[in-house]
C-alpha cells in the first residue's frame, strides 16, 4: 500500500543516490470501475519530488520480452504482443520485432503519438 511515509522514505532515497527504477510508465490502468493510477504514476511522483529521471525496465524496453521468447523458445516472427496502451505494450512489441494487436479498453491515448499497432480491436473475444 503506498502511504506518503512510503512516499517520502523513497524520495529521501533518490535524493541520497539511489536509483530510481520503474516497471513500466504506464499512467493510467483500467479497472472494473473505471481508472486507477498505474506504476508510472507512483514513479512519476518520486522523479518529481527527487528530479532524478526513473530507470524503466519494462515495457516499452523490449528487454523483458527478448528474456521471455528466449525463455519459450519462441520466434518473434511467431509472436504478438497485445495491450491496451500504445506508448507502453505496442511499443515494446514493436522493438521487439512482434506483430502488435491495441485493444481499445478506453486508456487515454498520448495524443502526438506516431506509434501505430500493427491491429486494433474493441475487444480481446474479436481475436478468438
Amino acid at each position: 500500500e503506498l502511504t506518503y511515509a512510503r512516499l517520502k522514505q523513497a524520495t529521501r532515497l533518490v535524493l541520497a543516490g539511489a536509483v530510481l527504477i520503474g516497471t513500466n510508465p504506464d499512467l493510467l490502468l483500467p479497472s472494473e470501475d473505471g481508472f486507477e493510477p498505474g506504476a508510472g504514476t507512483l514513479v512519476g511522483a518520486v522523479a518529481a519530488a527527487s528530479g532524478q529521471a526513473a530507470l524503466f525496465v519494462g515495457k516499452p524496453e523490449p528487454h523483458m520480452i527478448a528474456a521471455a521468447l528466449q525463455r519459450l523458445g519462441t520466434d518473434p516472427q511467431r509472436t504478438v504482443m497485445i495491450g491496451d496502451q500504445v506508448a507502453t505494450d505496442i511499443l515494446a512489441g514493436q522493438r521487439a520485432g512482434l506483430f502488435s494487436i491495441l485493444v481499445t479498453t478506453g486508456v487515454p491515448e498520448a495524443p502526438q503519438t506516431q506509434i501505430r499497432p500493427d491491429l486494433t480491436v474493441t475487444s480481446l473475444a474479436l481475436l478468438g
